[in-house]
Protein backbone atom coordinates (compact mmCIF):
# COMPACT_ATOMS: atom_id res chain seq x y z
CA UNK A 1 0.00 0.00 0.00
CA UNK A 2 0.80 3.69 -0.55
CA UNK A 3 2.07 6.09 2.22
CA UNK A 4 -1.16 7.60 3.42
CA UNK A 5 -1.00 11.58 3.72
CA UNK A 6 -1.43 13.37 7.29
CA UNK A 7 -1.02 16.51 6.12
CA UNK A 8 -4.43 17.68 5.86
CA UNK A 9 -4.88 16.47 9.67
CA UNK A 10 -7.31 14.01 8.85
CA UNK A 11 -8.65 11.63 11.93
CA UNK A 12 -6.73 8.44 11.75
CA UNK A 13 -7.92 6.40 14.82
CA UNK A 14 -10.72 4.74 12.47
CA UNK A 15 -7.94 2.95 10.98
CA UNK A 16 -4.91 2.91 12.66
CA UNK A 17 -5.58 -1.40 13.22
CA UNK A 18 -5.42 -1.46 9.73
CA UNK A 19 -1.95 0.56 9.44
CA UNK A 20 -0.12 -1.51 11.85
CA UNK A 21 -1.55 -5.07 11.05
CA UNK A 22 -0.31 -3.97 7.49
CA UNK A 23 3.14 -2.83 8.57
CA UNK A 24 3.92 -5.83 10.74
CA UNK A 25 2.63 -8.05 7.69
CA UNK A 26 4.67 -6.36 4.68
CA UNK A 27 7.41 -5.78 7.38
CA UNK A 28 8.17 -2.22 4.53
CA UNK A 29 11.10 -0.36 6.00
CA UNK A 30 9.13 2.37 3.74
CA UNK A 31 6.16 2.07 5.79
CA UNK A 32 8.03 1.39 9.07
CA UNK A 33 9.42 4.51 9.09
CA UNK A 34 6.82 6.69 9.68
CA UNK A 35 4.89 3.71 12.37
CA UNK A 36 6.67 5.62 15.14
CA UNK A 37 5.03 8.67 14.20
CA UNK A 38 1.69 7.44 14.39
CA UNK A 39 1.90 5.60 17.50
CA UNK A 40 3.46 9.16 18.74
CA UNK A 41 0.51 10.59 17.23
CA UNK A 42 -2.45 8.69 19.15
CA UNK A 43 -0.24 8.63 22.59
CA UNK A 44 0.27 12.26 22.79
CA UNK A 45 -2.79 13.80 21.01
CA UNK A 46 -4.84 13.97 24.01
CA UNK A 47 -2.25 15.29 26.36
CA UNK A 48 -1.59 18.05 23.69
CA UNK A 49 -5.34 18.91 22.99
CA UNK A 50 -5.16 19.52 27.06
CA UNK A 51 -2.60 21.49 26.70
CA UNK A 52 -3.76 24.10 24.38
CA UNK A 53 -6.65 24.51 25.95
CA UNK A 54 -4.78 25.09 29.44
CA UNK A 55 -2.95 27.43 27.75
CA UNK A 56 -6.07 29.04 26.38
CA UNK A 57 -7.92 29.79 29.57
CA UNK A 58 -4.46 31.30 31.04
CA UNK A 59 -4.54 33.98 28.31
CA UNK A 60 -8.49 34.37 28.75
CA UNK A 61 -7.45 35.01 32.94
CA UNK A 62 -4.76 37.68 32.19
CA UNK A 63 -6.78 39.29 30.13
CA UNK A 64 -9.09 39.78 32.10
CA UNK A 65 -7.84 40.46 35.52
CA UNK A 66 -5.11 43.39 33.63
CA UNK A 67 -7.71 45.53 35.00
CA UNK A 68 -8.31 44.27 38.34
CA UNK A 69 -5.33 46.59 40.41
CA UNK A 70 -7.49 49.79 39.25
CA UNK A 71 -10.89 48.33 40.84
CA UNK A 72 -8.94 48.56 44.45
CA UNK A 73 -10.81 45.24 45.56
CA UNK A 74 -14.27 46.73 45.78
CA UNK A 75 -15.53 49.09 43.25
CA UNK A 76 -17.85 47.64 40.29
CA UNK A 77 -17.73 48.51 36.44
CA UNK A 78 -20.86 50.08 36.17
CA UNK A 79 -24.81 50.95 37.48
CA UNK A 80 -25.91 47.24 36.93
CA UNK A 81 -22.90 45.54 38.49
CA UNK A 82 -23.18 47.63 41.51
CA UNK A 83 -26.60 46.38 41.84
CA UNK A 84 -25.89 42.63 41.61
CA UNK A 85 -23.18 43.38 44.23
CA UNK A 86 -25.77 45.05 46.62
CA UNK A 87 -28.28 42.58 45.99
CA UNK A 88 -25.52 39.90 46.62
CA UNK A 89 -24.83 41.22 49.95
CA UNK A 90 -28.27 41.50 51.11
CA UNK A 91 -28.76 38.02 50.37
CA UNK A 92 -25.67 37.12 52.28
CA UNK A 93 -26.43 38.99 55.21
CA UNK A 94 -30.39 38.42 55.57
CA UNK A 95 -30.89 35.27 53.84
CA UNK A 96 -32.60 36.30 50.64
CA UNK A 97 -34.10 40.02 49.15
CA UNK A 98 -37.30 41.67 50.28
CA UNK A 99 -40.13 41.54 48.68
CA UNK A 100 -40.07 45.48 47.83
CA UNK A 101 -36.79 46.76 46.42
CA UNK A 102 -36.96 50.39 47.97
CA UNK A 103 -33.58 51.27 46.21
CA UNK A 104 -35.03 50.93 42.73
CA UNK A 105 -38.20 53.15 41.37
CA UNK A 106 -37.83 55.54 44.40
CA UNK A 107 -40.40 56.49 46.25
CA UNK A 108 -42.53 53.75 45.29
CA UNK A 109 -39.80 50.29 45.02
CA UNK A 110 -40.07 47.63 42.83
CA UNK A 111 -41.24 44.35 43.50
CA UNK A 112 -38.23 41.85 43.55
CA UNK A 113 -40.15 38.92 41.67
CA UNK A 114 -40.54 41.47 38.80
CA UNK A 115 -36.52 41.50 38.58
CA UNK A 116 -34.08 38.78 37.28
CA UNK A 117 -32.36 38.76 40.51
CA UNK A 118 -30.27 35.13 39.38
CA UNK A 119 -26.72 37.25 38.93
CA UNK A 120 -27.06 38.09 42.51
CA UNK A 121 -27.58 34.47 43.72
CA UNK A 122 -25.04 33.22 41.85
CA UNK A 123 -22.72 35.58 43.38
CA UNK A 124 -23.77 35.15 47.07
CA UNK A 125 -23.96 31.41 46.22
CA UNK A 126 -19.78 31.68 45.27
CA UNK A 127 -19.28 33.62 48.10
CA UNK A 128 -20.78 30.87 50.39
CA UNK A 129 -18.54 28.65 48.63
CA UNK A 130 -15.33 30.57 49.16
CA UNK A 131 -15.59 31.34 52.74
CA UNK A 132 -15.18 28.04 53.80
CA UNK A 133 -11.66 28.00 52.46
CA UNK A 134 -11.10 31.12 52.98
CA UNK A 135 -12.77 32.94 55.70
CA UNK A 136 -11.46 36.27 55.14
CA UNK A 137 -12.68 37.10 51.45
CA UNK A 138 -16.03 39.43 51.32
CA UNK A 139 -18.67 39.55 49.03
CA UNK A 140 -17.40 42.38 47.23
CA UNK A 141 -14.06 40.82 46.24
CA UNK A 142 -15.97 37.73 44.78
CA UNK A 143 -18.16 39.96 42.92
CA UNK A 144 -14.94 41.41 40.93
CA UNK A 145 -13.70 38.34 40.51
CA UNK A 146 -17.23 36.63 39.41
CA UNK A 147 -17.39 37.29 35.81
CA UNK A 148 -13.82 35.99 35.81
CA UNK A 149 -15.01 32.51 37.23
CA UNK A 150 -17.96 32.30 35.50
CA UNK A 151 -16.27 33.24 31.81
CA UNK A 152 -13.51 30.58 32.30
CA UNK A 153 -16.25 27.72 33.47
CA UNK A 154 -17.82 28.74 30.39
CA UNK A 155 -14.79 27.95 27.98
CA UNK A 156 -14.40 24.07 28.23
CA UNK A 157 -18.44 23.76 27.50
CA UNK A 158 -17.81 26.02 24.48
CA UNK A 159 -14.89 24.02 23.41
CA UNK A 160 -16.86 20.55 23.76
CA UNK A 161 -19.52 22.31 21.68
CA UNK A 162 -17.94 23.53 18.49
CA UNK A 163 -15.87 20.24 18.79
CA UNK A 164 -18.37 18.05 18.75
CA UNK A 165 -19.70 20.30 15.75
CA UNK A 166 -16.86 21.12 13.68
CA UNK A 167 -13.61 19.08 15.13
CA UNK A 168 -11.05 19.46 17.87
CA UNK A 169 -8.82 21.97 15.57
CA UNK A 170 -11.88 24.64 15.21
CA UNK A 171 -13.04 24.48 18.47
CA UNK A 172 -9.81 25.61 19.70
CA UNK A 173 -9.63 28.51 17.24
CA UNK A 174 -12.84 29.52 18.01
CA UNK A 175 -11.81 29.45 21.80
CA UNK A 176 -9.13 31.59 21.62
CA UNK A 177 -11.01 33.88 19.25
CA UNK A 178 -14.21 33.90 21.40
CA UNK A 179 -11.13 34.46 24.62
CA UNK A 180 -9.56 37.97 22.92
CA UNK A 181 -13.06 39.24 21.42
CA UNK A 182 -13.30 43.18 23.08
CA UNK A 183 -17.15 43.05 23.28
CA UNK A 184 -16.56 39.50 25.14
CA UNK A 185 -12.99 40.55 26.98
CA UNK A 186 -14.51 44.05 28.54
CA UNK A 187 -18.14 42.27 29.35
CA UNK A 188 -16.46 39.17 31.41
CA UNK A 189 -13.61 40.87 32.82
CA UNK A 190 -12.96 41.62 36.75
CA UNK A 191 -15.77 43.68 38.25
CA UNK A 192 -18.18 43.64 35.42
CA UNK A 193 -20.56 42.04 37.71
CA UNK A 194 -23.16 41.77 35.78
CA UNK A 195 -25.26 39.02 33.75
CA UNK A 196 -23.50 38.56 30.83
CA UNK A 197 -20.52 36.00 32.14
CA UNK A 198 -23.58 33.85 33.30
CA UNK A 199 -25.51 34.40 30.42
CA UNK A 200 -22.81 32.68 28.17
CA UNK A 201 -22.35 29.99 30.37
CA UNK A 202 -26.11 29.08 30.31
CA UNK A 203 -26.36 29.72 26.61
CA UNK A 204 -23.31 27.35 26.29
CA UNK A 205 -24.72 25.02 28.01
CA UNK A 206 -28.06 24.74 26.58
CA UNK A 207 -26.94 24.46 23.21
CA UNK A 208 -24.19 21.66 24.03
CA UNK A 209 -27.47 20.10 25.67
CA UNK A 210 -29.39 20.11 22.86
CA UNK A 211 -26.64 19.07 20.30
CA UNK A 212 -25.90 16.07 22.59
CA UNK A 213 -29.27 15.20 22.23
CA UNK A 214 -30.17 15.73 19.00
CA UNK A 215 -26.96 13.38 17.99
CA UNK A 216 -28.13 10.86 20.53
CA UNK A 217 -28.68 7.41 19.32
CA UNK A 218 -30.52 6.08 22.29
CA UNK A 219 -34.08 7.48 22.79
CA UNK A 220 -33.51 7.77 26.84
CA UNK A 221 -30.88 9.95 26.14
CA UNK A 222 -32.70 11.98 23.65
CA UNK A 223 -34.73 12.66 26.93
CA UNK A 224 -31.88 13.13 29.30
CA UNK A 225 -30.28 15.99 27.14
CA UNK A 226 -33.41 17.70 26.25
CA UNK A 227 -34.83 18.06 29.81
CA UNK A 228 -31.08 19.46 30.65
CA UNK A 229 -30.86 21.63 27.96
CA UNK A 230 -34.82 22.90 28.67
CA UNK A 231 -33.68 23.45 32.41
CA UNK A 232 -30.72 25.38 31.49
CA UNK A 233 -32.56 27.64 28.92
CA UNK A 234 -35.23 28.38 31.73
CA UNK A 235 -32.38 29.59 34.48
CA UNK A 236 -30.87 31.81 31.31
CA UNK A 237 -34.41 33.36 31.01
CA UNK A 238 -34.48 33.52 34.65
CA UNK A 239 -31.05 35.76 33.95
CA UNK A 240 -31.57 38.00 31.08
CA UNK A 241 -34.43 39.24 29.47
CA UNK A 242 -33.13 38.41 25.75
CA UNK A 243 -33.45 34.71 25.60
CA UNK A 244 -35.77 34.72 22.76
CA UNK A 245 -32.34 35.18 20.61
CA UNK A 246 -31.38 32.29 22.60
CA UNK A 247 -34.95 30.36 21.72
CA UNK A 248 -35.30 31.77 18.39
CA UNK A 249 -32.53 29.13 16.80
CA UNK A 250 -33.32 26.04 18.54
CA UNK A 251 -37.56 26.60 17.51
CA UNK A 252 -36.37 26.67 14.20
CA UNK A 253 -34.58 23.64 13.95
CA UNK A 254 -37.66 22.05 15.91
CA UNK A 255 -39.87 23.38 13.44
CA UNK A 256 -37.96 21.91 10.18
CA UNK A 257 -37.92 18.40 11.85
CA UNK A 258 -41.58 18.91 12.09
CA UNK A 259 -41.98 19.85 8.24
CA UNK A 260 -39.47 17.06 7.11
CA UNK A 261 -40.53 14.16 9.40
CA UNK A 262 -43.55 14.99 11.38
CA UNK A 263 -42.85 12.35 14.34
CA UNK A 264 -44.63 11.73 17.27
CA UNK A 265 -41.40 10.90 18.74
CA UNK A 266 -39.91 14.49 18.03
CA UNK A 267 -42.80 16.34 19.40
CA UNK A 268 -42.42 14.79 22.75
CA UNK A 269 -38.80 15.64 22.32
CA UNK A 270 -39.80 19.18 22.45
CA UNK A 271 -42.66 19.04 24.92
CA UNK A 272 -39.62 17.91 27.18
CA UNK A 273 -37.27 20.25 26.20
CA UNK A 274 -40.01 23.24 26.43
CA UNK A 275 -41.87 22.47 29.76
CA UNK A 276 -39.16 23.73 31.69
CA UNK A 277 -38.38 26.84 30.23
CA UNK A 278 -42.23 27.65 30.57
CA UNK A 279 -42.16 26.24 34.16
CA UNK A 280 -39.39 28.69 34.43
CA UNK A 281 -41.34 31.79 32.98
CA UNK A 282 -44.19 31.24 34.28
CA UNK A 283 -43.63 30.28 38.13
CA UNK A 284 -40.41 31.37 39.40
CA UNK A 285 -40.78 34.91 38.11
CA UNK A 286 -43.66 37.45 37.20
CA UNK A 287 -41.73 39.30 35.10
CA UNK A 288 -42.55 36.98 31.86
CA UNK A 289 -46.72 37.53 33.25
CA UNK A 290 -46.10 40.88 31.58
CA UNK A 291 -47.09 40.42 27.54
CA UNK A 292 -47.07 44.14 26.97
CA UNK A 293 -43.47 43.64 27.64
CA UNK A 294 -42.04 42.52 24.10
CA UNK A 295 -39.46 40.01 25.54
CA UNK A 296 -42.05 38.41 27.57
CA UNK A 297 -44.28 38.30 24.66
CA UNK A 298 -41.66 36.79 22.07
CA UNK A 299 -40.69 34.02 24.53
CA UNK A 300 -43.90 32.83 25.38
CA UNK A 301 -45.01 33.06 21.76
CA UNK A 302 -41.75 31.00 20.07
CA UNK A 303 -42.00 28.38 23.15
CA UNK A 304 -45.94 27.66 22.39
CA UNK A 305 -46.47 28.15 18.51
CA UNK A 306 -44.98 24.49 17.57
CA UNK A 307 -46.71 23.17 20.93
CA UNK A 308 -50.28 24.48 19.45
CA UNK A 309 -49.97 23.93 15.45
CA UNK A 310 -48.82 20.15 16.24
CA UNK A 311 -51.90 19.67 18.74
CA UNK A 312 -54.58 21.40 15.81
CA UNK A 313 -52.28 19.11 13.41
CA UNK A 314 -53.25 15.82 15.54
CA UNK A 315 -56.56 17.29 16.37
CA UNK A 316 -57.01 17.23 12.72
CA UNK A 317 -55.44 14.01 12.01
CA UNK A 318 -57.74 12.14 14.37
CA UNK A 319 -61.17 12.87 12.69
CA UNK A 320 -61.94 9.93 10.15
CA UNK A 321 -63.67 12.21 7.76
CA UNK A 322 -60.64 14.89 7.76
CA UNK A 323 -57.73 12.23 8.10
CA UNK A 324 -59.27 10.42 4.29
CA UNK A 325 -58.96 13.34 2.77
CA UNK A 326 -56.03 13.92 0.03
CA UNK A 327 -55.82 17.72 1.08
CA UNK A 328 -54.59 16.84 4.71
CA UNK A 329 -51.93 14.52 3.78
CA UNK A 330 -49.78 16.79 2.88
CA UNK A 331 -48.71 17.79 6.09
CA UNK A 332 -46.57 20.68 4.18
CA UNK A 333 -49.81 22.47 3.28
CA UNK A 334 -51.60 22.10 6.72
CA UNK A 335 -48.10 23.17 8.50
CA UNK A 336 -48.15 26.14 6.14
CA UNK A 337 -52.02 27.04 6.54
CA UNK A 338 -52.12 26.62 10.53
CA UNK A 339 -49.01 28.54 10.59
CA UNK A 340 -51.00 31.68 8.93
CA UNK A 341 -53.69 31.06 11.39
CA UNK A 342 -51.69 31.03 14.54
CA UNK A 343 -49.38 34.11 13.64
CA UNK A 344 -52.84 36.05 12.28
CA UNK A 345 -54.50 34.84 15.41
CA UNK A 346 -51.53 36.31 17.83
CA UNK A 347 -50.77 39.28 15.71
CA UNK A 348 -54.11 40.55 16.28
CA UNK A 349 -53.22 39.91 20.13
CA UNK A 350 -50.72 41.76 20.36
CA UNK A 351 -52.36 44.43 18.29
CA UNK A 352 -55.16 44.67 20.87
CA UNK A 353 -53.23 44.49 23.42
Amino acid sequence: GSRPDFSKGANISWFAPFVFSRCVEDESIHELKWLPMLRFRFKYASLLIVCCLISSLVIALVIRLANLPALEDQYPVGTDSARFMRQAKMIVEKGGLPSVDTQRWHPIGRATREQLTLTADVIAGLYKVVHRFYPRITVEKIALFYPVIISVLSGPIFFLLIRRLLGTSVALLSLNLLFIMPPVAYRTAAGFAEQDALCLLLAFSTDYFYVCGYQATSLRHRYVYMSLSGIVMGLLGLTWHGVTLMLAPIVCVEWVKYLIKNEASDFKLYLCWASPILMAFIGFKTVYHHLTEGYALAALILLCLPILIRSIHLSLESIPSIRVSNWFENRYRVSLVLTGFACFSLGGMVLWI
